[in-house]
């Protein structure tokens, strides 16, 4: 090969490397710019995920005491006995991860906007209920704002267990209260619970602890109105109730948190109960068991022993005033509606008519006074009808309503009463008294051998001298 052909190759051999090492180089500062530009977009990228992490699309409203309510911000959350849960409940009975809640992402048609939906999946042993549904292992459910989610079965084989209960709230549908000041950034309007001529009930949710509340929505105008009949009385009876309810604190008792007053409305922050109120529970049941009755009845007392020793009447004692604190229990009770309730003037007697005319002691139905005897009237009314399901007062009979109760006019029927214990009529009776001064106190009352027990050992005794 010539010396001037050699000298050709080098040059085109080193016009190739030169080529290469600019392309290399050239690639070297694509990459960085690449690498820059990821490193750059990291922090975008993590804000993101953590904005994404931080918007909360629903909640779970726990009703159980003791346990928490969840917020719902991954695709999923998951609820059971195992650490490693969204939520951890430790009961023998909730599996490791008893169900899951996901929720999909999507654009809507012809929109920018995202629409997103809910789903359950029971991955439990025991059951989950939505509803009152049972879900049932690997099944799957669409999951809507105001639906009620139970684990376990609430009744298995006819006898309460312990649940636990929640309320899952889609985001999108929940506002916030409007136009009260304090109100409407401390609460979250859940829905309506009941609603009456007095004004509706609404189902609340703090927003801070998620500890669920019922919100008594009252327009001024049912008790501000000189035009209709009655307004002074109605306005009377709210005022009352606030009044009283500050004054008392007891664990039978509902509480009033908070009360905020505005030109169109009266909010009463109130304890929320979610059993239902007694009558609808008896409504359920037809009538309770004689040792259920006692432990109901047991309560009902003290709470009224507390009423009176604190110098109070309630004047409206009846199941539809008795609320239940669970599902689960069907003793343990929360007294509530004091609009009727008064302090004891000194005389000890009061003369204005109201309450329920079948609950109503005789002496409030004459012209004259009474005192706190008539809520024990109305305490032995309320037995009877736990111990039988029936009135014992009634206006499907001959004898007018009124007549019956000043007459005591009522009886135990045999195909009703019959496995009822002497004691247990006795103690009816005691407090069926036409006369205010014979009728039993709320604390001889608690002394009853009915409510004692002391009825059961007696008969136990007389069952042992009788097999001997």
């Amino acid at each position: 090969m010539s010396q001037k052909q050699e000298e050709q190759d080098l040059q085109q051999q080193d016009k190739k490397e030169t080529e290469k090492e600019k392309e290399k180089e050239d690639k070297t500062e694509k990459e960085q710019e690449e690498e820059k530009e990821e490193k750059n977009q990291k922090p975008l990228k993590k804000k993101k995920e953590k904005q994404q992490e931080d918007q909360v699309y629903g909640k779970l409203i726990s009703l159980n005491r003791g346990i928490s309510s969840v917020t719902i911000t991954k695709p999923k959350t998951t609820i059971g006995r195992s650490s490693t849960n969204t939520l951890q409940i430790n009961h023998p009975k909730i599996s490791k991860k008893h169900f899951v809640i996901s929720f999909k992402q999507r654009k809507k048609k012809n929109s920018e906007e995202l629409d997103y939906t809910f789903k359950l999946t029971d991955t439990s042993s025991n059951g989950v209920f939505v509803n009152s549904g049972l879900v049932g292992k690997n099944n799957t459910v669409d999951l809507k704002h105001g639906y009620e989610i139970t684990l376990l079965n609430p009744r298995q084989m006819g006898r309460p267990i312990p649940t636990h209960r929640f309320f899952f709230h889609d985001l999108r549908l929940v506002k916030p209260l409007k136009g009260v000041s304090g109100l409407a950034t401390k609460y979250t309007f859940c829905w309506d619970l009941d609603e009456g001529g007095y004004g509706k009930v609404s189902l609340a949710t703090h927003n801070e602890t998620y500890e669920t509340v019922a919100i008594k929505i009252i327009p001024k105008n049912k008790f501000y109105d000189p035009k209709k009949e009655g307004w002074q009385s109605q306005k009377v009876k709210y005022v009352n109730e606030i009044n009283v309810l500050k004054d008392l604190r007891h664990p039978n008792i509902i509480e009033l948190k908070e009360v905020y007053d505005t030109e169109e409305n009266l909010y009463l922050v109130m304890e929320y109960v979610e059993g239902g109120d007694l009558f609808y529970r008896i409504s359920d049941k037809h009538k309770y068991q004689e040792d259920e009755a006692r432990e109901l009845f047991k309560n009902i007392l003290e709470t009224i022993k507390f009423l009176h020793d604190k110098g109070y009447v309630h004047r409206d004692l009846k199941p539809d005033n008795i609320l239940l604190l669970n599902k689960e229990s069907d003793t343990d009770i929360k007294l509530c509606d004091f609009g009727f309730a008064r302090l004891i003037p000194e005389s000890g007697e009061i003369s204005t008519k109201v309450g329920t005319i079948n609950y109503r002691a005789p002496e409030t139905l004459t012209v004259g006074s009474f005192g706190k005897e008539c809520d024990l009237w109305s305490c032995g009314v309320i037995l009877y009808i736990l111990l039988s399901g029936l009135m014992p007062f009634h206006q499907k009979r001959k004898t007018p309503l009124h007549q019956q109760i000043l007459w005591a006019q009522y009886n135990f029927p045999e195909d009703v009463f019959k496995n009822i214990s002497l004691a247990g009529k006795n103690i009816i009776r005691r407090l069926i008294q036409i006369n205010p001064e014979h009728r039993l106190t709320a604390e001889e009352a608690l002394e009853h051998p009915w409510i004692t027990g002391e009825f059961e050992k007696i008969k136990d005794e007389m069952q042992g001298i009788h097999n001997k």
